[in-house]
């Protein structure tokens, strides 16, 4: 049951890395 819930966080972690990456705007936002 928990390798579900850390493979979730994985993948959150890994999509938000993704944005931030590819939209530049949101490092100018903050």
């Amino acid at each position: 049951m928990r390798a579900s819930m850390v493979v979730a966080s994985i993948a959150i972690l890994v999509m938000t890395l993704a944005i931030y990456g590819q939209s530049p705007n949101f490092h100018l936002a903050t």
